[in-house]
């Protein structure tokens, strides 16, 4: 995502979930929720940049 929080935090303002997450909030609002993820981001940075945890389940299937 980037070396820091504030790399982090432009990246994922580019994406379509906070786009979303935004689209319908007021000026302060937006603030407020974009200070919270910043905090939120630097609390998981280290000499590495951000790492969060993280898990998938990959699933395919066949008609039969």
């Amino acid at each position: 995502m980037g070396d820091d929080a504030d790399d982090a935090i432009e990246f994922w303002r580019g994406t379509g979930v906070a786009r979303a997450v935004l689209a319908d909030v007021d000026g302060e609002t937006e603030r407020r929720a974009i200070g919270a993820v910043h905090r939120a981001l630097q609390a998981q940075g280290g000499p590495e940049g951000i790492w969060l945890g993280s898990a998938v389940w990959l699933v395919s299937a066949t008609r039969g």
